[in-house]
């Protein structure tokens, strides 16, 4: 896999601001085409209260949201130009519910950069929406922690492996962001005992392309996996974690409070997942 195309969600916040300085970054070391997408939300009245409300209201929360998405143009225009990547680059929007769009647009580029969730600082068109975009969209999703990220992602990497479809796919779409890494590291959590050499089909894999692992296999039955992935992630000084996304069907994750919903929240670096 090249990576050829990025798409990055672009509103009026500090996290496209950090989401643009990774995509711009990773545009310019790939030579890849980035696109900038700004979603104007609905407005978000219920349609029995709908005809209450007055015209001049929805005026209002239009021009709003227009005045937003003129900032957010503004600032991936300006990110594009400090990169020197404004004639690579490419401004995009759309109107409707954001993970919808965000899944729709991001089937056409490599890979879609979003920024993780920060809780009640996060309008209501964010809610869940990096959760949908990584189950529906088909591509890898970078997520990047309201932490902000290292200028250079990729040269101290922790790949979390499990025996799935989804753990390959994820190792599979972060090649190129593994292909000048200085370390990388295969965790596998809880292995079965008659794997002796749990990660070994990893390791090989990675071998074929240039890139020598290291492999580790820890127990996380006291601790549980996800806390387990960041203590790991924390110690080593990783500057990125490739997982696969919801390898059970997502309302069971959240019920259960699984793995992945756990990473999303309490992520540290750049994490790459794919479902």
């Amino acid at each position: 896999m090249t990576l050829k195309s990025i798409l990055v969600h672009v509103d009026d916040t500090a996290r496209a601001q950090r989401c643009l300085a990774v995509a711009s970054k990773l545009g310019v070391d790939h030579d890849a085409h980035v696109i900038g997408l700004s979603v104007k939300p609905p407005v978000a009245i219920p349609t029995y209260a709908a005809v209450h409300v007055p015209q001049d209201v929805y005026a209002m929360y239009d021009q709003d949201q227009e005045r937003l998405m003129t900032n957010a143009k503004d600032a991936f225009d300006e990110a594009m130009r400090r990169a020197g990547w404004d004639a690579r680059s490419e401004w995009r929007r759309a109107t409707g519910d954001l993970s919808t769009v965000m899944s729709g647009e991001g089937r056409g580029a490599d890979l879609i950069v979003m920024g993780q969730e920060e809780g009640d600082d996060d309008p209501a068109y964010y809610d869940g929406a990096p959760d949908r975009v990584i189950l529906e969209s088909g591509r890898p999703v970078l997520m990047i922690p309201y932490t902000g990220a290292p200028e250079q992602i990729g040269k101290r990497a922790v790949i979390a492996w499990s025996d799935t479809r989804e753990s390959a796919r994820a190792l599979r779409d972060a090649l190129p962001l593994l292909e000048n890494a200085e370390e990388v590291e295969v965790i596998t959590a809880n292995p079965p005992e008659d794997d002796v050499v749990p990660g070994a089909d990893v390791a090989r894999f990675l071998g074929y392309h240039g890139i020598e692992p290291k492999i580790s296999r820890v127990m996380a039955r006291d601790l549980g996996a996800e806390d387990t992935l960041l203590n790991k992630v924390a110690d080593s000084g990783a500057d990125l974690l490739v997982m696969g996304g919801y390898g059970h069907a997502r309302i069971r994750e959240l019920v259960l409070g699984g793995v992945t919903h756990a990473i999303l929240k309490h992520m540290t670096c750049p994490v790459l997942m794919s479902h």
